[in-house]
């Protein structure tokens, strides 16, 4: 009782960390300076930074048989935090400085170009939403919040990263725009086909206690919040090393 209690509450810690990072991060408006927006891009790249070099040291200090006191299961948790945090957060600023350049577009051949990407772009955007709906459903119909979770802030994230490519290609051009509004279908057609993303997130050991996954280190193993790797047995179940 006393680890299922611990390891909820790291995933929660855990969970916090990513959503004040997205939400620090995203880039709501969609008029909004250019500096404020490469500031929120640094943010999300240093966080990215961060959780690297904080699991790598808890690794390091580990030797890979996971961590031997909090202070490296915090380092664990913290870093697997960070590194998917920003990995989620910096779709949005990156997404935003990206129409910021291709607004920039003057000229036949320059235009032609920014509408080629502004479409795959904004195919991009709305196959990642049409997708996070899609599995976000199936997650919600087994039970799992930990994947919910990312799927309402991938679905965010779409949706706004549609709006923007929107934007900008009526910026340079109306025809522009319409032909970037007629490419929503395809991406649409192509989230939808994609298969839902399966659960990964958490593991079960003997007790059939869960055990929230920070990183994964080969096929059938993982590191958890608790700091410790994780093996996957014959049956299904975890063990740790």
């Amino acid at each position: 009782m006393w680890n299922y209690c611990k390891e909820t509450a790291l995933s929660f810690v855990s969970l916090s960390i990513q959503l004040a990072l997205f939400f620090a991060c995203q880039c709501f408006n969609l008029r909004q300076h250019e500096n404020e927006t490469f500031a929120k891009l640094g943010i999300a790249a240093a966080s990215i930074l961060c959780g690297l070099l904080l699991l790598r040291l808890a690794r390091g200090r580990t030797g890979g048989r996971g961590a031997k006191n909090g202070l490296l299961a915090a380092g664990v948790v913290l870093g697997g935090a960070l590194q998917t945090g920003g990995i989620v957060a910096v779709i949005s600023p990156l997404w935003t400085s990206l129409t910021y350049l291709l607004g920039m577009a003057d000229g036949f051949f320059v235009c032609l170009l920014a509408w080629i990407v502004l479409t795959v772009m904004a195919s991009a955007a709305v196959a990642l939403a049409v997708c996070s709906v899609k599995t976000g459903v199936a997650s919600l119909l087994r039970f799992d919040f930990f994947t919910l979770f990312y799927c309402l802030m991938l679905l965010f994230i779409g949706i706004y990263c549609t709006i923007q490519c929107l934007q900008t290609a009526m910026h340079i051009h109306p025809l522009v725009g319409f032909l970037s509004f007629l490419s929503l279908a395809g991406g649409g057609a192509a989230g939808y086909a994609a298969p839902p993303v399966e659960a990964d997130g958490v593991v079960t050991d003997a007790n059939g206690n869960p055990h929230y996954v920070v990183s994964h280190i080969s096929s059938g193993r993982c590191v958890c919040t608790d700091g410790n790797v994780w093996r996957r047995e014959p049956d299904g179940h975890y063990d740790t090393l």
